[in-house]
């Protein structure tokens, strides 16, 4: 029988979040039109996609292929520009799915991004045209960090 007077009782038994590092297979470097997977298989771990992150790292190079690009221009959000598709999949099956997902954030973030969330995700590649820069060394190396809450 429910009754609507007695306590409630909530199970707060997940006490901590633990990040684990997980790689793409296959080459160490990609090139235009390379599908890249992250494939999870351990079976004993709960996970949160919302919290997890994407890491990108990589080089800006001249026409040479040497050196920093100094002719080129980084726009805000510019590493989810790097792809044409994301899906999120579980047992084969797509979950979620995020075509052009730079202009799909993009315009999700100028809507619902609040200020204080927007300076939070500079790493992601959130900021301004000026601070882009300030994320590129003197070689022309880059990492950006982006919470998968974003997309």
């Amino acid at each position: 029988m429910l009754n609507v007077r007695e306590k409630i009782l909530t199970d707060d038994s997940v006490t901590r979040l633990q990040y684990h590092k997980y790689k793409p297979f296959g080459q160490p470097a990609f090139a235009s039109n390379d599908s890249i997977s992250i494939v999870i298989q351990n079976e004993n771990t709960y996970l949160l996609p919302f919290e997890s992150r994407l890491y990108i790292e990589g080089q800006l190079l001249n026409a040479e292929g040497q050196g920093k690009a100094s002719d080129i221009e980084l726009t805000k959000n510019c590493a989810l520009y790097l792809f044409s598709d994301i899906q999120y999949c579980l047992n084969d099956q797509i979950i979620d799915d995020v075509r052009n997902p730079g202009n799909a954030t993009l315009m999700k973030g100028y809507v619902s991004f609040t200020p204080s969330e927007a300076n939070a995700l500079q790493n992601s590649g959130w900021t301004t045209r000026d601070d882009l820069k300030k994320l590129i060394d003197d070689d022309g190396r880059f990492n950006f960090c982006i919470p998968l809450k974003m997309m």
